[in-house]
């Protein structure tokens, strides 16, 4: 079967400034490139100016520039992003050649970006969708401009990949009616494996691994719930680690409930040690208000760690008592039956068999191979 060329466009990637974001559109297009050549164009304004661009022969290659920000007017940003997409374009279209798919990744803002480029284009155009906004917890799906470029490129779409059902059915229920097959993220298996031999320890490790943002993923709820639990027994143990900035005020929060010695803190782990935390966890805990499908779930799983979160989005689709404990309203005092209830039963959940289901749903060769059938059927 012949390889394809795919152009990967998204709104999130990560970059030298922001190296997480978007991560998982990353592994997507690393999956992609298993059975397709993948070139991922990404540009974001920032401090700097890196336009140049350099494009070989390799299966998987990024071209990541950054744009000079104003900070005077919003439309002059505007204006240099989308010069600088179509200066890229030249340049990808001269040196790599005409894509065979454009396959774009969280439709806002890219699409007011690339627009000139893909109103005159017959590629064919795939979106996937990770972006929780459409979802009425959220309720960030608003805004004249923002509406008419998502539902331009959604009408222009062959098909859209959102990587929950939860997520596509709210996107229908907006209007956005293109159709849709589900392809869920990805994880890299390869790296993200058990710890081997495991040792037998006496205590209970809870991880917490987000970007602590308040109003969606309430870290605070975990460490109150965390301090109701520990008061009922002392053999139990939390890590936070994440990226976000209010790090240190969750710290003082510990401090306050003197948690100091019971609550460990990372500030943006790097891939190794993320690994490392997952691996000494007994279980990864989410208590957000709202998700489409985290990727630290089925980086856990894929440890062979089980997952306790309350029952939002998409998270259903995949978790259930074979992996983990869901639990609704995301609450505290349902966060803290759930943690004290997983203390119980630990021994119960088979580290082998959650990992085979990582690898069986969300690991690179599976969904490589989704979006191959997908790709395959378009061009």
């Amino acid at each position: 079967m012949k390889r394809k060329k795919i152009l990967f466009l998204s709104s999130w990637y990560p970059s030298p400034q922001q190296p997480t974001h978007g991560i998982f559109v990353k592994r997507h297009a690393e999956a992609a490139s298993l059975l397709n050549d993948v070139l991922v164009l990404y540009v974001y304004s920032g401090a700097g100016n890196q336009d140049k661009i350099s494009v070989n022969n390799e299966a998987f290659q990024e071209v990541v520039l950054e744009v000079q920000k104003n900070t005077r007017a919003k439309f002059l940003n505007f204006l240099n992003m989308r010069n600088a997409y179509a200066k890229a374009f030249n340049e990808i279209l001269s040196t790599w050649g005409m894509p065979d798919i454009i396959h774009l990744n969280v439709a806002f803002p890219v699409t007011a970006f690339v627009w000139p480029f893909l109103r005159k284009s017959r590629i064919p155009v795939v979106i996937t969708e990770h972006w929780t906004g459409y979802l009425p917890e959220d309720g960030s799906y608003r805004g004249v401009l923002r509406k008419f470029f998502t539902r331009k490129i959604f009408r222009k779409a062959s098909v859209v990949l959102p990587v929950t059902k939860h997520l596509g059915s709210w996107m229908q229920k907006l209007g956005i009616a293109s159709p849709q097959v589900v392809v869920p993220n990805v994880v890299d298996t390869d790296y993200f494996v058990p710890l081997s031999p495991m040792k037998e320890k006496n205590e209970t490790v809870f991880l917490h691994l987000s970007s602590l943002d308040e109003r969606q993923k309430n870290p605070r709820s975990i460490i109150e719930a965390f301090s109701v639990l520990e008061a009922e027994s002392k053999n139990v143990r939390l890590i936070i680690a994440g990226d976000g900035t209010n790090i240190s005020d969750l710290k003082k929060i510990s401090d306050k409930l003197k948690l100091t010695e019971k609550i460990s803190f990372y500030f943006l782990p790097e891939k190794h040690k993320l690994l490392s935390l997952i691996q000494q966890s007994d279980a990864m805990v989410l208590n957000s208000n709202y998700e489409n499908l985290p990727v630290v779930l089925l980086e856990a799983m894929s440890c062979g760690k089980p997952v306790i979160s309350s029952d939002v989005g998409g998270i259903r689709e995949y978790i259930d008592n074979t992996n983990g404990i869901l639990f609704s309203p995301p609450d505290i005092v349902k966060l803290t039956d759930a943690m004290r209830l997983f203390c119980s039963m630990k021994h119960q959940f088979n580290a082998e068999d959650i990992r085979n289901f990582a690898l069986k749903n969300f690991s690179k060769p599976v969904i490589s191979a989704q979006l191959n059938s997908i790709y395959q059927s378009l061009a």
